[in-house]
């Protein structure tokens, strides 16, 4: 599924509700296997929002290019689904603040134990077009299923708890919730303030950090698990670009990026298809 294909509906989605957010309760069960986009405020720690992406397969079936994620619905294939950007804004404001603490995570629990992590991209390979294709950050290292099952039991609880809650100060939605840090049901509280899955991962700090007027790149990484030596590298997936506006993009490994700019000229041509459908049904 092209996710760019959905981009002049969500942009039409937006216009219609006036860029609103409304918190109304849905139904929604996260799944081992799924990709979550976990938000947590690194100084104040007052609110998580979590963003389930739907299966990992997904991504893995994306065409070379970057493709703009426009709602949680959308991705995880049920129907609905809050736009990501605007969920976001409406729990940390219309520009994306700095010191906000930023994973993408996933598991397969069982006896596949398998890891999906980010992993803070950087130098030239974050915003140089022609190096889009490669991981900009050193690989974590598969390791033997013992050591990866308690990162992978992790997370499959913070998606099954966070997922699953509801009181006072959650606001929940298809694929989306947004809830007290210092709930029970939190990623703050069930994966820790370190980057460490809650002390269970030991190659280093799996979040990255937004810096206010810039763009935060995230490598993702697929972890078998390896019992014998030497362990061998994660598989590099592609990478996740969130802007300054909270909007979410994820570039397949192998794919050549336009300038950002295009984003902008992608967005402007979808307002113009919306004005002139408009135009059409009002004759």
């Amino acid at each position: 599924m092209d996710l760019m294909k959905n981009l002049n509906l969500t942009i039409a989605a937006i216009a219609l509700a006036g860029g609103a957010y409304q918190a109304t309760a849905q139904v929604f069960t996260y799944a081992d296997n799924d990709v979550i986009i976990a938000f947590r405020q690194d100084a104040s720690a007052v609110t998580d929002v979590l963003l389930d992406l739907g299966p990992v397969s997904n991504f893995k079936s994306l065409s070379l290019g970057t493709h703009f994620i426009p709602n949680t619905g959308s991705v995880s294939g049920q129907s609905g689904g809050y736009t990501i950007a605007n969920g976001i804004r409406a729990a940390y404001g219309n520009t994306l603040p700095s010191g906000l603490d930023v994973a993408a995570i996933g598991s397969q629990t069982g006896a596949s134990t398998i890891l999906y992590l980010s992993k803070t991209r950087t130098g030239s390979t974050a915003v140089d077009p022609t190096k889009s294709g490669i991981a900009g950050s050193a690989p974590w290292k598969r390791a033997a299923k013992t050591v990866q099952a308690p990162s992978t039991g992790v997370i499959n609880t913070v998606g099954t708890l966070a997922f699953s809650a509801s009181g006072t100060g959650v606001t929940t939605g298809n694929g989306f919730v947004a809830l007290p840090a210092n709930a029970v049901q939190s990623y703050t509280v069930n994966a820790g303030t370190q980057g460490s899955l809650n002390n269970t991962y030991g190659q280093g700090n799996i979040e990255s950090q937004t810096k206010a007027g810039s763009n935060l790149y995230m490598d993702f990484y697929q972890m078998n698990f390896q019992n014998t030596n030497p362990k061998g590298d994660g598989t590099y997936l592609g990478f996740f670009t969130l802007d300054t506006h909270a909007n979410l993009y994820f570039t397949p490994a192998g794919s050549v990026v336009p300038e950002p700019r295009t984003y902008a000229i992608a967005g402007g041509l979808g307002l113009l298809a919306f004005a002139a459908w408009r135009r059409r049904a009002t004759k």
